[in-house]
């Protein structure tokens, strides 16, 4: 097929030099009037060779029904730019009864058969059905499948149903059967209006994309992140917090979402947030209830009775409080240790119906009463303290006693030095051993008699022994 020829072919079939043939070349193009055209890819092509090239693709199209750009432009050899204004040129004249459709040149008959194809499987759905099916199962054309599906969606009004999809010509797009869509919406419906809820993933499975487009709500309902929740469950919950709040028993608010294990915290928090009788009972002066990790609802006259009872089992088993005096932080986290678990043993004992049907709740509690029954204890010891030192003595007259006995002491101490002094005779030698006797009598005891006082007045426990202690100590020195 003449008209077409590469310019590079020229100058050796010709023997001369290419810059001289280039130069002729642009000459006769510029003087054909559109005749010859020259392009980027260094071909020089006629007008008459472009029409033949426009029959071929007619021919093409006839035999194969339908073809693309880029397979044309492979068998023709040009640009697919250039294939591209050849039809654009010739469609209807030269190249007839066929369609251009992004790319993709077929005859009337095939987009016929496609529409056939697709309107027949969209009459039949029962359920949702996409473009993608389809096509992969009847092995159609994406391009022009694409495009009939979107006019017959349009046009035609014999197909009942709707279109979810992410953007148009997008061949994921999903049919939905008006028959399959109300079923759905009326099963979803009663399902709400029965439990108060519906989770994401439950709307998900039905294939609901959009959870706004529901539209049988009877009120405004609450839209959390993964559910839609009923303003007469939220007033539910919020009834079952108050009840236990009145109770004087603890209550793990996620426990009274009976679909709690479908939602993320966040949203049970969310949801606990709109019971407006939980943030009333926190939020009043004085609070009525204490919220822990997030959920646990913890009465205050619960606390309440819970350590006044513990005072009362304290006050007859009574223990030694080493938090009497300074201590480091291992002994210290001990105590905490062991007072969180009198703590959890005891509410197991004495709240056993609640703590046995919720066990997560008591480890908290416990923590939250561990500083007040660390109170108790310490008031407690201090009490019993007071007493085994003479509890029904004033600290006034207890002050005046020490003061006596210590000047008593002291005079013994400062006569017995006078007399040292002035004995007469007395050698140095003999000297040195009356002092070591005045250090080994009344020096002890006027340390040990400081040593109690003071321990008695910070609340120090000493050993029964504290006086002979004191009595070695300065002996050893």
């Amino acid at each position: 097929m003449g008209g077409r020829v590469q310019l590079i072919d020229l100058p050796p079939q010709l023997n001369v030099e290419l810059k001289a043939v280039e130069e002729r070349v642009y000459d006769l193009v510029k003087r054909s009037r559109g005749k010859m055209i020259l392009t980027q890819e260094g071909e020089i092509i006629s007008t008459s060779y472009l029409t033949l090239v426009a029959e071929e693709i007619n021919e093409t199209v006839q035999q194969h029904g339908q073809i693309t750009f880029e397979a044309l432009a492979r068998r023709l050899s040009l640009p697919v730019s250039m294939i591209g204004t050849i039809i654009d040129e010739n469609l209807g004249s030269v190249i007839k009864n066929c369609r251009l459709d992004n790319g993709v040149l077929y005859q009337d008959s095939v987009r016929q058969r496609y529409k056939a194809i697709i309107r027949g499987t969209l009459r039949g759905a029962t359920t949702p059905v996409t473009l993608d099916t389809i096509i992969r199962r009847y092995d159609l054309q994406p391009d022009i499948a694409v495009g009939c599906f979107e006019e017959l969606l349009s046009e035609d009004k014999s197909i009942s149903g709707e279109v979810e999809r992410s953007k148009k010509g997008d061949r994921q797009q999903t049919f939905i059967p008006a028959f399959y869509k109300n079923a759905r919406e009326q099963w979803i419906s009663s399902f709400f209006k029965s439990n108060g809820f519906i989770t994401n993933a439950e709307l998900e499975k039905l294939g609901v994309r959009d959870r706004t487009a529901l539209t049988f709500f009877d009120k405004q309902p609450l839209f959390l992140d993964s559910c839609i929740v009923t303003e007469s469950l939220v007033a539910m919950i919020d009834g079952e917090i108050l009840a236990s709040i009145q109770s004087a028993l603890p209550l793990d608010a996620a426990s009274c979402i009976n679909f709690s294990s479908s939602i993320t915290k966040r949203d049970t928090l969310l949801l606990l947030q709109q019971c407006s009788g939980l943030e009333a009972a926190l939020s009043s002066k004085p609070p009525s209830a204490i919220l822990l990790e997030d959920t646990i609802v913890v009465p205050i006259s619960f606390c309440d009775a819970f350590l006044l009872k513990y005072e009362q089992y304290a006050t007859k088993h009574p223990k030694s409080v080493p938090s009497l005096v300074q201590e480091d932080s291992a002994s210290r986290a001990r105590r905490n240790a062991a007072l969180v678990s009198e703590c959890i043993h005891l509410l197991k004992e004495w709240y056993s119906d609640v703590f046995t049907t919720t066990p997560a709740l008591i480890e908290h509690i416990a923590n939250q009463l561990r500083p007040e029954m660390d109170r108790i204890r310490i008031k407690l010891d201090k009490s019993l303290f007071k007493e085994s030192i003479g509890g029904h003595v004033s600290a006034k007259d207890r002050g005046k006693a020490f003061q006596d006995k210590f000047d008593y002491i002291f005079l013994n101490i400062y006569f017995f030095n006078m007399c040292l002094q002035d004995a007469p005779g007395c050698d140095a030698s003999a000297k040195k051993e009356l002092d070591k006797y005045l250090c080994s009598t009344l020096g002890p005891q006027l340390s040990a008699h400081t040593i109690l006082q003071l321990a008695i007045e910070n609340m120090i426990r000493v050993p029964d022994n504290a006086s002979s202690t004191a009595a070695l100590s300065v002996q050893s020195r």
